[in-house]
């Protein structure tokens, strides 16, 4: 069964999301791991604050649905012209 195209966007937007929360993690984890050889301790400090706000807005992205797909369908015409007057029927 083939899935439609909002499905397979849907999971590859997971999919990134998944990888982006995965590689922020690791550039946490490494600034720790840094410690007090780069910059001072305020420095480091600010920037694992910095990824844990990504990391943050990253699971606000994961819980929030993806908005839908532009639709394909030409727009709904009324049977009327905009410079018709109300009162007359220009129906074909």
């Amino acid at each position: 069964m083939r899935r439609d195209r909002s499905e397979e966007a849907a999971a590859a937007r997971a999919h990134w999301l998944a990888e982006l929360a995965e590689a922020l993690r690791q550039a946490q984890d490494l600034a720790w791991q840094l410690g007090p050889s780069v910059g001072n301790g305020a420095e480091r400090m600010d920037l694992y604050g910095r990824i844990e706000a990504l990391l943050g807005e990253v699971r606000s992205l994961q819980l929030r649905p993806a908005e839908a797909p532009p639709q394909e369908n030409a727009p709904q015409w009324t049977s009327k012209s905009p410079w018709c007057s109300p009162d007359r029927d220009h129906t074909p």
